[in-house]
């Protein structure tokens, strides 16, 4: 459709394609950005969002990136989905929230976004947004560390060396993890 054409538009300016110099046109692509999410195409609010979030081309406003990502998550976008959750989490451009927070991370962890994963494991640890529960945080933890997340894979060395989540003290365990956490 056409937002979706606008969006493609904004990303070939953003790359210099279709200038007349062959250079990146800044300004031309945040137009067709801002023209794309604002007919609700979920892939135009998320990069509008993380470059508000960044403060990069635009200047950083944490509330027009919040405001974005949630428009976006909603519309089913699993990165947004995550920004959003962590937004939320940090009370950055908006109100913090932990229980909304733990339910958009857990969507973007369920959609397939491997950061989430660490967040969601967290959290139940924790007991933030969500009842604490150590069976799902170490299975969190397992699948986030098993897709490459440095950090839960030091956590997870850390439980089974320390015996933590109702894990028994396991330091062969443990070392596997640790190794996975040095690749």
């Amino acid at each position: 459709g056409l937002a979706e054409a606008q969006y493609n538009a904004a990303l070939l300016l953003g790359q210099g394609k279709g200038t007349a110099d062959g250079k990146a046109d800044a300004a031309a692509m945040l137009t067709w950005l801002a023209k794309s999410a604002e007919q609700g195409y979920a892939r135009a609010q998320t990069q509008l969002a993380r470059l508000y979030l960044q403060g990069e081309t635009v200047p950083q406003k944490n509330g027009e990136a919040a405001r974005l990502f949630q428009l976006a998550a909603e519309n089913g976008h699993p990165i947004a989905q995550y920004y959003w959750g962590r937004l939320l989490q940090t009370g950055a451009g908006t109100a913090r929230n932990l229980e909304e927070s733990a339910v958009w991370l857990e969507r973007a962890a369920q959609a397939g976004v491997d950061a989430a994963l660490y967040e969601v494991a967290v959290l139940y640890e924790n007991g933030l947004g969500r009842p604490s529960d150590d069976r799902r945080a170490l299975t969190y933890y397992q699948r986030a560390a098993n897709v490459g997340i440095r950090e839960a894979a030091e956590r997870l060395a850390k439980i089974y060396a320390d015996g933590e989540l109702g894990e028994a003290r396991n330091l062969d365990e443990s070392e596997k993890w640790l190794k996975a956490a040095v690749k």
